[in-house]
C-alpha cells in the first residue's frame, strides 16, 4: 500500500530491521502515504481512522510543546495491552502539511536498543 514508493522503502526498512516491528507507517494529510505490515491487523476505516490521527497528532503535538522547556522533540510512545506505538514528527513537506510516522512494536523490546537501530537514539 503505497503513494509513494520512497515512503514505503522507508517503511519496510524500518520495519525490516527489528523483529518486534510488526507495522510502520507514514500518514500525511489523514491519509497513508505508505505501510508496511507484517500481520494483518485491521485497522480502522473512514471516520475512526480519521480520529486515530487526530488524536496521534495531538499526542505528538503535547509533546512538541514542551521543547522549549525539555529539549528537542524525539516520540511519543503508546502502551496498549498487547502492543506499543511509537510516534515521531516527520519534517513538513513542500506542501506544508504535518507528517507523522508510526510504528507498532511487540513486546518485550528494549526502547534504546530499538531507537538506536532506528538511528533515533
Amino acid at each position: 500500500m503505497s503513494g509513494n514508493d520512497s515512503d514505503y522503502d522507508i517503511c519496510k526498512a524500518f520495519a525490516e530491521a527489528d523483529d518486534t516491528i510488526l507495522t510502520a507507517a507514514i500518514v500525511e494529510d489523514m491519509k497513508y502515504t505508505a505501510r508496511y505490515a507484517k500481520d494483518n491487523l485491521q485497522l480502522p476505516k473512514g471516520e475512526n481512522f480519521q480520529q486515530l490521527v487526530i488524536q496521534s497528532e495531538i499526542f505528538v503535538s503535547m509533546a512538541k510543546s514542551n521543547s522549549d522547556w525539555f529539549g528537542r522533540f524525539r516520540y511519543v510512545s503508546i502502551s496498549y495491552e498487547s502492543f506499543d506505538i511509537i510516534l515521531f514528527s516527520l519534517p513538513k513537506r513542500s506542501n506544508n502539511k504535518s507528517r507523522l510516522f508510526g510504528i507498532r512494536v511487540a513486546r518485550p523490546y528494549e526502547m534504546t536498543k530499538l531507537l538506536e537501530k532506528m538511528h533515533v537514539a
